[in-house]
Parts: C-alpha cells; sequence; structure tokens
C-alpha cells in the first residue's frame, strides 16, 4: 500500500481556534513505526482541560486529519476526514480498507455483467420448438392403459395438435401420478408421450437470472433492473404431447381403441400385483393428505418417519378411508389436547416431544383396538374439499361396475372388486 499523505485541515473560523494545541494533537512519529508523540494525558495537563471530551470537542472544531487514497477501481479516489484519534489505527497497515470500495465503479461494473447475463438469456431463446414425431410402437400395460385413458378424457385442455396444457399436466401429475410416477414414466418411455427439450437450457439460464436478482438488484440501474423483471417473468414451457399409434387416425379413434382394450382385458396375476401396489400407494397417499390436512387445522407438529408410516399402513390395511379418517381426528383432538397441556400446565411433562404426540397417540390407539380385535365404531365423511381420483371414479365405473367411491372399502376390498373376474 502507498504511504499515506497526512494534511492538517485547520478552522480558523472557530472562535477558540487553537493551531497549536491541534498540532500537538495529530502530532505522530514516523519512525520506527508511525504513532503519536503526545498522550492525551499529556494534552490535558499541558493545556489544562477537565476531561478527555473537553479536548477531542475542542480540537474537533479547530480541524481535522485529511488523506487521500486510492479506491479498489484503481481508478477513482476518497478523500478521507479524521477528526478523533479513535477513527485511525496507526498498529493496522490497511486500517481503512473496508472503505475503499468504490460503489460507482463496483455499480456500474455490476449492472455492465448483468446486461451481458441478460443478453446471452434472450440470445438463448429459440424462436419455436421443433422435433420428430415417430409412432410409438411399444405395448402398453394394463394400468399404463388405464393411466392415459383418463388423461385424454378428463378435463385436460389438449389442442387440436395433441399438445397437452403444462399446468394440467402438472395437476395430473399431482392428482393421480403421486407415489407412481414410474406409470407416467413408462408411458412416456414407450413414446405415447413426448416432453420436448427445447427450453432445458433457457429455462437454466433464466434460473440464473433469478438467483442474479435476488443478490444484486440494490447495484442496477432502473433500466437494467426493469430488463431483467422484464425476462424474469417470460414463461417458458416445453411442448406435451399425446402421440397417436399409426393404427389411429385421431385422438378419438384412440380414445375408443383404449376403451375397448381396458374394459374386454382379462387380468392376469402380474396386473394384480401391479393393481395391488398402486392402490396401497394410492391409499397411503390419501392417509398423509388427511393427516396434513388435521395437522393444519389443528396446528399439530408431526414427524414424519418408518414408524408413523408403518403405522399409517398398518390402519389403512385393516380400515376403509372413513374409518382411518375417523381415527386421525379423534386422536388429533387428543394430541391437541395434550400438547396444549405441554405447553400451560407444568404440572403436565410429556415423555415425547411435541412433534411425537400426535403419531403415538395413533400408534396406541391400533395397539387398543388390535388387542380388543374390535373396529373404530363410527366412519367419518372426508373433508368437504376432498378431491378425488379421476381414475377411481372411471375405475369404479367402468371396470368394477358399481359407481361406488373407495373411501367404502379397504385396498383389499378395491383389490377384490377389481380384480372379481380373474381366473373366471
Amino acid at each position: 500500500m502507498t504511504e499515506l499523505q497526512y494534511d492538517l485541515i485547520e478552522n480558523l473560523g472557530y472562535k477558540e481556534f487553537n493551531a497549536e494545541l491541534l498540532k500537538d494533537y495529530w502530532a505522530f512519529n514516523d519512525y520506527p513505526r508511525r504513532k503519536f508523540i503526545f498522550s492525551l494525558k499529556d494534552l490535558i495537563t499541558k493545556y489544562q482541560f477537565k476531561s478527555e471530551s473537553k479536548l477531542h470537542n475542542i480540537v474537533k472544531n479547530c480541524g481535522h486529519l485529511k488523506f487521500t487514497a486510492l479506491l479498489d477501481c484503481g481508478i477513482c479516489k476518497r478523500t478521507f476526514k479524521i477528526d478523533h484519534r479513535r477513527n485511525i489505527n496507526f498498529d493496522k497497515e490497511d486500517w481503512f480498507k473496508e472503505q475503499l470500495t468504490c460503489d460507482t465503479c463496483k455499480r456500474e461494473n455490476i449492472d455492465s455483467q448483468v446486461r451481458e447475463q441478460l443478453s446471452n438469456f434472450q440470445n438463448s431463446i429459440p424462436l419455436g420448438q421443433k422435433y420428430n414425431l415417430e409412432s410409438p410402437y411399444q405395448e402398453l400395460d394394463y394400468l399404463e392403459k388405464i393411466f392415459l385413458y383418463v388423461l385424454l378424457t378428463t378435463k385436460l385442455k389438449i389442442t387440436d395438435g395433441n399438445l397437452i396444457h403444462p399446468n394440467n399436466w402438472k395437476d395430473f401429475q399431482a392428482l393421480e401420478a403421486n407415489g407412481v410416477e414410474y406409470i407416467l414414466k413408462n408411458i412416456i418411455d414407450k413414446g405415447y408421450i413426448f416432453i420436448s427439450n427445447t427450453y432445458d437450457d433457457v429455462m437454466l439460464l433464466q434460473n440464473e437470472l433469478r438467483n442474479t436478482s435476488d443478490t444484486l438488484q440494490s447495484y442496477l440501474a432502473f433500466d437494467t433492473l426493469r430488463e431483467l423483471k422484464k425476462n424474469l417473468n417470460l414463461n417458458f414451457y416445453n411442448d406435451i404431447v399425446v402421440v397417436l399409434p399409426k393404427s389411429c387416425s385421431s385422438r378419438q379413434d384412440w380414445i375408443v381403441k383404449l376403451y375397448n382394450e381396458i374394459v374386454l382385458y382379462e387380468i392376469k396375476l402380474k396386473d394384480i400385483k401391479q393393481i395391488e401396489e398402486f392402490i396401497t400407494i394410492k391409499r397411503l397417499n390419501e392417509v398423509y393428505a388427511l393427516i396434513d390436512f388435521i395437522c393444519r387445522q389443528r396446528h399439530i407438529p408431526i414427524k414424519k418417519n418408518n414408524a408413523l408410516e408403518l403405522d399409517l399402513i398398518r390402519m389403512l390395511k385393516k380400515y376403509d378411508l372413513q374409518h382411518v379418517w375417523s381415527i386421525i381426528c379423534y386422536q388429533a383432538k387428543l394430541a391437541a389436547s395434550e400438547l396444549y397441556d405441554m405447553e400451560f400446565k407444568e404440572r403436565n411433562r410429556s415423555r415425547f416431544s411435541s412433534e411425537y404426540v400426535f403419531s403415538c397417540h395413533i400408534s396406541s390407539y391400533l395397539n387398543y383396538l388390535e388387542s380388543k380385535n374390535i373396529a373404530p365404531k363410527y366412519p367419518r365423511n372426508l373433508p368437504d374439499n376432498w378431491v378425488y381420483s379421476e381414475i377411481e371414479l372411471f375405475v369404479s365405473a367402468y371396470v368394477i361396475g358399481n359407481y361406488k367411491r373407495w373411501n367404502e372399502f379397504t385396498p383389499r376390498e378395491i383389490l377384490s372388486l377389481w380384480c372379481k373376474d380373474y381366473g373366471n
């Protein structure tokens, strides 16, 4: 670092101006190391001050020490004013380094870099999506056909060009394929649904821009910030396309073909195993959804772990969803009461932390029912905003044929109804 050159600035207009005091206060040696010649005690004695504060106040009004330093940009300079000894540190060579940031140049550099990043992002956006689709030829499994049929016949927005709206696709994944994403993946892998990757790189660059906005927006010029926000508001969706087999000339032809293949299909042993897995996973996700619902409603913390899941599986295998919901509601009421006592009544000291209370109530009640060999007495209607699976409704109406919702049945009962014709 370049040796600093200090200048003493005098305030001659101050009525109590004392040039000798000012010079003595700021006098320092340069060898062997820079330090003040007179201590504060020496100055108080020499000039007969009653306190250090009075000394500092007079000196501050008499003048100050000044020096100029080159900022970190290497171009600009800044003048520093020091009016108190505590603001200078001769023992530390770069004691004012943190003050050498050139905000103007830093803002200009960051703004320039972000503009370049914006330009790269804009240049990466393709004019359109181009791809070649080949008709699929691999045979679909039984469940895959059901998923695809429901996808094509529900209230999804599918264009004349067989494009599925991305938001509808996400909704279908969340409701119908939660936990069984592998079924949709198989349909995609076999070529019946095509998802382009045109905008993959664009969305990655846009995410980088979003991170830039979060960390650097305070440094950006107004026009740059406006341009950044405009580009972050752009929505990019890869095309999701339903691909027809060669045997079908239209989507409606394919829907009819899939329907006939489903309702006339003779279920095989391998299908039963896949159906059983699908029903169990579906029911487990429904139970978790009910747990989440009641925990939000009653402000109950819960730890989701293997122990909880084992109890939920134990419960869903023995009871239908309405009785499972009845158990959950009642045990949530008891858990909420215990949690209240834990928080507000010192005499109540639960041996569990709060996030385990609800799951322990469920486990204990299931043990009680099993020990007494009894079932919960009353079913309970599911929440009013409960959304039923379209796959469930389709199977109930056109495969099982009883038009009943599955919340009345256990997974084993659903499997029995679904596969009732197996072996006949």
